[in-house]
């Protein structure tokens, strides 16, 4: 994938698949969420070979993607699951794809729940509890300081998310919250159990990538201040810009590793048949979720093997799915994506004022406050404020790569941990922002 002669080959199997289906535009239009596509005797062959032109046309982009985020500046600076996003957006809103049917729709929906389970193997609260002790203090101040931003930003806005964005507002902002605790994989999970409708869920991608563009550099500047000087990174990727997410994928498993995808596969099919079966409808993912950090948390020795093949797989599958959204929010105009990101836009600029103002104003406090007492500041350090805050904000990823390059090794494993803490818990934390919000509306 990183080899330059492949982005041809990729982008010629791209466009031959936009290709292909576009000589069907003749076939009725189907509409989100429910599609229902009905056609005539005479259109039943063509039908037969259509859902492989969109299964090429959504693997094509994610390809093309994760070269475009390892191997040019500007994939880097979007990041790869944004060019995924980008790829099929032009294409749908270009004409060059016809507008998104019940076979994208699928892919999406099976994406998103698959992907859930799969990113959750090493989610064990027990290691968390044991080994992440160091953070998680700072990790559960980063926390409150998103939900008060995301609050203060939602009283504040009201107004302009209600006119510009209608009850999506609402559903857009507590899916951005989750994200902004735990990773992109919460906010998918939150958008679809709110039923956030697909232009809502385009925009809102956007808007956040570019606060990640802001948020990342700062970061890693502030971590530079508090860092070794003999670690400080020179690459020019940590201090200048966020990692672009194609390289947070997992190494490439072993050659004995078909059967750990195999079986983690399984698992996580298990774990969905499950929580379909005894959640409410719609609450099938935050079911999953439970049911996924329960048996990590009992069973971690087993599924440790398992982890490295699922956690590939489901990064798979969310760029199959950002490669969806672009698609389905691809009928969007220019207009409308303005319009509706302003209000987000200036959401997330709360949010994240908020939450680093708690975490290294409050932080900072208390730590001073502890000094002054003659105990020594073990929870509140710099370095623990933001790698929790990055943590909160980027997930396990980015955390990591900022503990790397920062040359704080002890912490290392800790943010990890907290960061798979923070896929647990953001996806509860979102719903119930949703639900409360919604009971507000109505006080």
């Amino acid at each position: 994938m990183g080899c330059p002669r492949m982005a041809p080959i990729l982008i010629v199997v791209f466009c031959g698949s936009a290709r292909a289906l576009q000589s069907h535009r003749m076939l009725p239009a189907v509409t989100y969420p429910r599609p229902v596509v009905r056609f005539s005797n005479s259109q039943q062959a063509m039908v037969m070979s259509e859902p492989w032109g969109a299964f090429g046309v959504l693997s094509g982009s994610s390809a093309v993607a994760q070269w475009l985020g390892k191997n040019t500046r500007l994939g880097r600076l979007l990041s790869a699951p944004i060019c995924a996003m980008l790829c099929t957006f032009v294409g749908a809103s270009s004409g060059i794809l016809p507008a998104a049917d019940a076979h994208v729709i699928s892919v999406q929906s099976m994406a998103v729940k698959l992907a859930t389970p799969l990113l959750l193997f090493n989610a064990n609260l027990g290691q968390v509890a044991r080994d992440g002790s160091r953070l998680l203090p700072a990790f559960g101040l980063a926390t409150i300081g998103t939900i008060a931003g995301a609050i203060v930003g939602l009283i504040s806005l009201s107004g302009p998310l209600a006119a510009t964005l209608g009850e999506e507002g609402l559903k857009a902002v507590a899916a951005l919250m989750a994200k902004n605790i735990g990773g992109g994989f919460n906010f998918v999970a939150v958008a679809s159990a709110t039923g956030l409708s697909p232009a809502a869920l385009a925009i809102s991608l956007t808007v956040d990538n570019i606060f990640a563009l802001l948020y990342f550099p700062l970061c890693s500047y502030l971590g530079t201040r508090d860092a070794p000087s003999n670690v400080i990174s020179t690459d020019a990727n940590v201090l200048t810009g966020p990692p672009s997410q194609s390289t947070m994928l997992p190494s490439p498993p072993n050659p004995s590793s078909t059967f750990a995808q195999s079986a983690a596969l399984t698992v996580s099919c298990c774990v969905l048949w499950l929580a379909s079966r005894i959640s409410p409808k719609g609450y099938d993912l935050p079911a999953a979720t439970l049911i996924m950090v329960v048996i990590a948390t009992a069973d971690s020795a087993r599924l440790q093997s398992l982890a490295p093949a699922a956690e590939q797989m489901g990064s798979l599958l969310l760029f199959l799915f950002f490669a969806t959204a672009g698609w389905t929010g691809g009928k969007l105009g220019l207009s409308t994506f303005v319009g509706g990101g302003l209000p987000l836009f200036a959401f997330l600029t709360i949010l994240y004022g908020v939450h680093l103002g708690i975490v290294l104003g409050v932080g900072g406090w208390l730590a001073r406050l502890r000094r002054r007492e003659n105990e020594p500041s073990q929870f509140f350090e710099p370095r623990q404020l933001l790698l929790a805050s990055n943590a909160c904000i980027g997930g396990p990823a980015t955390a990591s790569a900022l503990a790397v390059s920062s040359g704080w090794d002890e912490l290392l494993v800790p943010s990890v941990l907290v960061g798979n803490l923070g896929y647990a818990l953001a996806t509860f934390l979102g719903i119930a922002f949703y639900r409360i919000g919604v009971c507000a509306m109505f006080l």
